[in-house]
């Protein structure tokens, strides 16, 4: 095995960082030129050369770029290269998809006091499953909320969660947030109105767009207020 180590392999290992899986055939068609190297007859049969070379198969060691914690700068173009000669080189270009959440609809939501409210969430551009995904009111972590009635359906093979509340009440206003183990958080705001109008709090400040006046225009209303008076 030494014998085989220093004549053979070191030939075959040199300058060969990486070998694709398609060179693995090749290197077994040339197994017949290794018993000239070793000085065996050419019909030595090939158990026997396996075993004295204690080699069932020859293959070449891999090497293996693996990335942690991929970044978006980490996309772009990988160079694989054999200090052949002349060089052989493999070329692949990696792209970095950020995977996010996706609530359905508006960022934000109008209900009456009683009606049902549902929030589905997607998980987009993820190329494993969530373990999990956690829902959030405001700050609180309202999976398991049933007593306050709400309930959570989540479905990792799909990638969806599905946020319920059966009769919503002006306590269950506020800011829902979709957290996945994978992806970029997703929010919505829910609004429980008592009695608003939604235009009126979504245009609020239009209320006042009367007092946004030209000087001329003060001018003109203070003039007809003198006249008046």
């Amino acid at each position: 095995m030494k014998m085989f180590d220093s004549l053979i392999k070191s030939v075959f290992m040199y300058g060969a960082e990486i070998w694709g899986w398609r060179e693995y055939e090749e290197i077994e068609r040339v197994k017949k030129h290794f018993k000239w190297t070793l000085g065996w007859e050419k019909n030595r049969s090939e158990y026997i050369v396996k075993e004295e070379t204690k080699r069932k198969k020859i293959r070449v060691e891999d090497w293996t770029l693996q990335i942690r914690y991929v970044q978006n700068r980490d996309a772009g173009l990988y160079e694989c290269q054999v200090s052949s000669h002349p060089p052989t080189s493999i070329f692949i270009h990696l792209n970095v998809v950020e995977a996010r959440a996706e609530i359905q609809g508006p960022s934000e939501k109008y209900l009456k006091p009683g009606s049902g409210l549902r929030l589905q969430c997607s998980v987009l551009q993820s190329t494993e499953l969530p373990t999990y995904v956690f829902w959030y009111h405001n700050n609180r972590m309202i999976n398991y909320d049933v007593d306050r009635g709400i309930n959570v359906t989540t479905t990792l093979s799909e990638k969806t969660s599905i946020l319920t509340i059966t009769s919503a009440a002006t306590h269950h206003s506020g800011n829902y947030s979709c957290v996945p183990s994978n992806a970029q958080p997703a929010s919505t705001y829910v609004h429980i109105l008592n009695g608003e109008n939604p235009a009126a709090m979504q245009h609020g400040a239009r209320g006042l767009s009367w007092l946004q006046c030209s000087p001329s225009s003060w001018l003109l209303v203070l003039s007809i207020i003198n006249m008046l008076c």
